[in-house]
């Protein structure tokens, strides 16, 4: 149930940016729709994510200091809810 209220509260805040960017520049929602969506999957992946550069860096950084070492966890990786409204608009049509 969680999955699909996340999937519902993505898809409406992604269309609401949607609808506001196109008001404040002046241009049709259609035409902003694969733009907002590929930035949104962009951010979401980046603030989703688990692992990666930053996290290392500060992981290793971490390590440095303390002199202890920190085992890292391995995740599964899955398709999560929050991707699927961001596919564009006109490769659903």
């Amino acid at each position: 149930m969680k999955n699909v209220i996340v999937f519902i509260v993505t898809s409406a805040v992604i269309v609401l940016v949607n609808v506001v960017f196109s008001f404040v520049i002046n241009v049709h929602f259609i035409d902003l729709a694969f733009i907002v969506g590929l930035l949104s999957a962009v951010v979401f992946k980046f603030f989703t994510s688990s692992g990666g550069l930053t996290s290392n860096m500060i992981r290793l950084q971490a390590q440095a200091q303390t002199g202890m070492k920190v085992e890292e966890k391995k995740k599964p990786t899955h398709l999560a809810f929050r991707f699927i409204p961001r596919l564009p608009i006109r490769s659903i049509l």
